[in-house]
């Protein structure tokens, strides 16, 4: 017989959201729980991404937003450096860092080769 899915509750539901736009469970935690402190909300968010049906309602969410995800990260690799549109190289590692975060979260495989922003070098 097959497992029944276990539903969320609406503060999880909330969090699952919060987690997959932002890659960090401590963050969605401080967002969606009522914590005193940091340290709190890590805990939280641990605990939260540690139960098999949060990570699965996150990696589903992960999916639903994947082609906006593809289609924002694409326009941003792809538009020119210009400081009067705001497109820094600042900006593109932070998509990049955004983007490597989110992939984490929905795929626990390593991936082939090194692909951290930090490995990505600026052109002369």
């Amino acid at each position: 017989m097959p497992k029944k899915k276990k539903k969320l509750t609406i503060k999880q539901k909330k969090f699952v959201k919060d987690v997959a736009r932002t890659g960090n469970a401590t963050q969605a935690a401080e967002n969606n729980y009522n914590v005193t402190s940091r340290n709190s909300a890590q805990v939280i968010g641990s605990n939260l991404m540690a139960l098999e049906h949060i990570k699965a309602a996150v990696k589903d969410e992960l999916a639903r937003m994947e082609p906006a995800l593809t289609y924002w990260l694409k326009e941003a690799l792809e538009a020119p450096i210009d400081d009067e549109t705001g497109m820094t190289w600042e900006t593109k590692r932070k998509f990049l860092e955004t983007a490597a975060k989110l992939g984490q979260w929905g795929n626990q495989e390593k991936p082939e080769k090194d692909v951290t922003p930090a490995k990505i070098k600026r052109p002369n």
